[in-house]
């Protein structure tokens, strides 16, 4: 069967050093909470791997959150037929943060004509890694036609880093038009002392 893992309004505190690992062909949080903290981490893994519309890892109103020096790491592969097969879509306001560790996030998109992006943030969506922690952000487009990203942001978006580096790299799929490695649009990229 296709296994998919869907949170909804669920907030959840791990004791320290904890590790959450999420692994389900598709998954979902809605409106939910996680956080972790000391030497812990949040791996989460949306391995696609079905015929079909839908996203690998989506965020819809939901914030991760790494205290201390946990980490965050997330990956997803979208579904293969249809648009708007995304592998990594944050929106509407999800927040992936940390206080002094790494946040990786890669996202590979689906197939179908269009908008098969590979890392999607939308709708003020934000990542934020505090201390020294490093972003490093990694999107794959589609084989569809047009607008198969690597990585997209756009509508108040915003990737911070306060003492790390920020990288971003997308690879542009697709055979048509408007297939872009790394689209940032509306988005605020800030980093004190990092790269």
């Amino acid at each position: 069967g296709f296994d998919v893992i869907h949170t909804n309004k669920t907030v959840a505190t791990l004791a320290d050093d904890e590790i959450l690992d999420l692994d389900a062909e598709q998954i979902q949080l809605t409106l939910s909470d996680i956080t972790v903290g000391g030497t812990g981490s949040i791996d989460i893994a949306a391995t696609g791997g079905g015929t079909g519309t839908f996203s690998g890892l989506w965020l819809y109103d939901s914030n991760l959150t790494a205290e201390d020096t946990a980490s965050i790491a997330l990956a997803g592969q979208a579904g293969s037929t249809g648009n708007y097969n995304q592998g990594i879509k944050l929106t509407n306001g999800s927040l992936v943060s940390t206080e002094d560790g790494d946040i990786d996030l890669d996202g590979t998109g689906g197939g179908g004509a269009l908008y098969g992006t590979g890392v999607v943030l939308y709708s003020g969506s934000s990542i934020a890694a505090g201390g020294a922690g490093n972003v490093t952000i990694d999107g794959t487009g589609g084989n569809g036609t047009s607008n198969n990203d690597g990585v997209a942001t756009n509508s108040g978006s915003s990737i911070t880093a306060q003492t790390g580096n920020i990288g971003i790299t997308g690879t542009a799929g697709g055979t048509g038009s408007q297939n872009r490695g790394v689209n940032i649009a509306g988005t605020t990229l800030t980093t004190t002392g990092g790269n």
